[in-house]
């Protein structure tokens, strides 16, 4: 309740965070009266997530490949029994998209995360790259940047975070 005064006062809700349309009720009492005011609230109208922290570690191995884990730390709203997918990007020092197959094609490495919950919370999904998939820029420089985006199941991108830079081991 706020701006109340002798008169009148406002009532204000805080917005629904889930997939279905909510009803609730109020009872006011006053001088001797009682007002039901119903409310109801629509749907949230769209999946969220926020990203919470981005973390790389580097040279670990995994299935004979050695590379680096981005750690990601994320929230997830309004995707309950679906899935979300934390995708990373490696950029070189001349901006140009740094990831490649073995085979030579684009290789996107990501984690997948199944929401139980209407909101979930996932502390560490690990996404493994391995060294030899990053491609050096043409002036040597082995700067790069990473980022991270989260997608739900129908490939909307819900979050992205900044940029962190990192050298070529």
């Amino acid at each position: 309740v706020e701006d109340r005064t002798s008169g009148q006062f406002t009532l204000v809700c805080e917005s629904n965070p889930y997939e279905e349309t909510r009803d609730d009720y109020m009872l006011v009492k006053a001088a001797g009266k009682e007002i039901r005011i119903n409310i109801t609230q629509e749907a949230k109208s769209s999946p969220s997530a926020e990203i919470n922290s981005v973390n790389i570690e580097h040279n670990t191995f995994r299935d004979g490949w050695k590379g680096m884990i981005v750690h990601v730390d994320l929230s997830v709203s309004g995707l309950m029994g679906r899935k979300c997918y934390a995708v990373a990007n490696i950029y070189n020092a001349v901006n140009h998209f740094a990831l490649i197959t073995p085979q030579g094609g684009a290789l996107e490495p990501y984690a997948i995360g199944n929401v139980n919950h209407e909101h979930g919370h996932f502390d560490d999904l690990e996404i493994f790259i391995p060294y030899a998939a990053i491609i050096l820029s043409s002036g040597g420089s082995n700067t790069f940047y990473l980022n991270v985006s989260i997608y739900d199941d129908e490939r909307n991108e819900l979050d992205k975070s900044d940029n962190l830079s990192f050298y070529s081991m």
